[in-house]
């Protein structure tokens, strides 16, 4: 029972076979003979805004990722266990999960110039994935803020 109810490129077949077609009839048909190869879901495009935010945020969290262990070994920067030692693990998980993220937008980013990808739905994807580091900056950013302080006056020196 596995019937195919696609009658569109048998039709666009049948039309582009007539010899008297017009050139705007054969176009419709390439595009319905092509439509079942590169149907991708729609992807927004990005907005100015967000591409100026990403390589930002992108320097500072590998500033974050570089200096924050430097500062807790130093003693400048520890966990707040004070009240509780939930702040202090959500910004452990905030450190994983910027670090994971950041390294696989890397990743992602040279395997795409590496296979040189040329299909603009797979670029697209791409920028969205960079787009969206922002956010993940953001939210990270905060659970250190609510995570750390500042270490002893002693260690400051």
């Amino acid at each position: 029972m596995s019937q195919s109810f696609n009658t569109g490129t048998a039709v666009a077949a049948k039309l582009g076979a007539l010899p008297g077609l017009h050139v705007a009839q054969r176009a419709a048909a390439d595009t319905a003979r092509q439509g079942d190869r590169t149907t991708h879901p729609d992807l927004a495009m990005p907005s100015v805004l967000t591409v100026l935010l990403a390589p930002i945020c992108f320097v500072l969290a590998i500033y974050r990722l570089i200096f924050i262990p430097l500062q807790m070994h130093s003693g400048q920067r520890r966990l707040k266990t004070a009240p509780s030692l939930v702040p202090a693990l959500l910004a452990c998980v905030a450190y994983a999960v910027l670090l994971g993220y950041t390294l696989w937008l890397c990743t992602r980013v040279l395997n795409g110039f590496a296979m040189h990808l040329t299909d603009v739905s797979q670029i697209l994807r791409l920028v969205l994935y960079f787009e969206a580091f922002p956010v993940v900056y953001v939210l990270a950013e905060s659970r250190f803020f609510y995570g750390f302080e500042r270490g002893l006056e002693k260690a400051r020196r």
